[in-house]
């Protein structure tokens, strides 16, 4: 009988394990490090129990932009609209477009958890996300210039990555990858 990955691991005796999960973690550093304050603020409304009134969905909020959607950006609101997927493919776009991922690659993700979006609306969410923060386009175009011009970048806490000079557009295209991340 297959059981949960989370029973291997237990607490010695006397001691408790604890599990946390930043809301949007990696959308917050992004927005710090990008000093793009328009999507820390969402971010901080993201984070209210969607019962509050100013909980933000940020998925929502993307599809009902990229898409002109008459409803209320909520997953309600799409809902209505036979739309939900679009919330889907918004939330695959956000995390993915953040570490390079494309919209093809994107839509290909959403096909395989049984949403139906085509690269075109992919595309679309993507143009969508850097049109509302666009602040992080330049933080991302800087970061994959890096490895080119400069041949590092360093974390916000001194950590640094080196990278090799190639003139392989596939090996360079990795490496601006792992610059994102």
């Amino acid at each position: 009988v297959p059981r949960p990955l989370r029973s291997i691991v237990q607490a010695a005796p006397g001691y408790k394990l604890v599990e946390a999960d930043f809301v949007l973690a990696e959308l917050v550093c992004a927005a710090v490090v990008g000093r793009e304050w328009t999507l820390l603020e969402h971010c901080n409304l993201a984070a209210l129990p969607e019962d509050h009134p100013d909980h933000y969905d940020l998925h929502a909020q993307m599809a009902v932009r990229a898409f002109n959607l008459g409803c209320k950006p909520t997953k309600h609101g799409l809902a209505q609209l036979g739309a939900l997927p679009l919330r889907v493919a918004a939330k695959n776009i956000i995390f993915g477009a953040m570490y390079g991922r494309t919209a093809e690659a994107v839509a290909r993700q959403c096909r395989e958890e049984g949403n139906d979006v085509s690269v075109e609306d992919a595309q679309r969410l993507i143009d969508a996300l850097f049109n509302a923060y666009p602040n992080l386009y330049s933080l991302q175009e800087a970061l994959k210039n890096r490895v080119i011009t400069e041949g590092w970048i360093m974390t916000c806490w001194g950590r640094l990555r080196r990278f090799y000079r190639s003139d392989d557009p596939a090996t360079i295209a990795a490496q601006q990858r792992e610059a994102l991340n």
